[in-house]
């Protein structure tokens, strides 16, 4: 694939390839990207973090590296965009065990 011109920068006669802006955000969804997780998080762990908040069936994915070793992140997919919404601005910050867990809107 080739890189647009406007993105390419010459470097002592060299050109090196920026990634071009991220596009805005979309309308926000119903899912939730938590950061932070400890490694041996459970779904049972983050069903009862959001307790109080509907979370859809099979709405917890955990995220994993290259090697299929646990991340620290999960998308958790809400009812509706304003259960996640609701949930980010109540439970920000807060803690599992001992790791306090950012929580970002997810966007289109």
């Amino acid at each position: 694939a080739s890189v647009p011109e406007e993105y390419l920068q010459s470097t002592a006669g060299q050109a090196t390839a920026h990634a071009p802006p991220p596009p805005p955000p979309g309308p926000p969804t119903a899912v939730v990207r938590m950061r932070g997780l400890p490694y041996t998080c459970s779904i049972e762990d983050v069903v009862a973090f959001f307790r109080g908040f509907d979370i859809i069936e099979n709405g917890v994915l955990f995220g994993s590296d290259r090697i299929g070793r646990a991340s620290g992140e999960a998308w958790v997919t809400f009812t509706s965009p304003d259960q996640a919404e609701r949930a980010v601005a109540t439970l920000n910050k807060r803690h599992i065990g001992n790791r306090y867990i950012d929580l970002l809107l997810a966007h289109r």
